[in-house]
């Protein structure tokens, strides 16, 4: 599960981080107030093409992160393949977007 969630100068989020807790989370607000950034935020950590065009205007890149709480299990693995887990079983997960398209995990 994602616990929390931050977006640096992606579309019109200058900076945000968002705490999410078990159960439904709902995203709501006015036109233009970045909910659409925040699902492009996840595509983009999760694999999505990185897109320059998403980084918000002036900035030299943008990046967004997720501490995700991990099983037992998946932790052991995740040590195995070299990756690195914080105390209480959470996996750090980032990624930058620089203005010329390349990205970095």
């Amino acid at each position: 599960m994602i616990e929390q969630l931050r977006i640096k100068n992606l579309g019109v989020i200058r900076d945000a981080t968002l705490d999410f807790a078990p159960g439904l989370t709902v995203l709501t607000g006015e036109t233009g107030a970045g909910k659409t950034m925040v699902f492009r935020s996840l595509h983009l950590l999760f694999g999505g093409k990185a897109d320059s065009t998403l980084i918000s205007t002036g900035a030299e890149q943008a990046s967004v992160e997720a501490d995700v709480a991990m099983p037992s299990e998946l932790v052991a693995r995740l040590d195995e393949l070299g990756g690195e887990v914080e105390d209480g079983n959470i996996a750090i997960i980032s990624r930058q977007v620089n203005a010329t398209g390349r990205s970095r995990s």
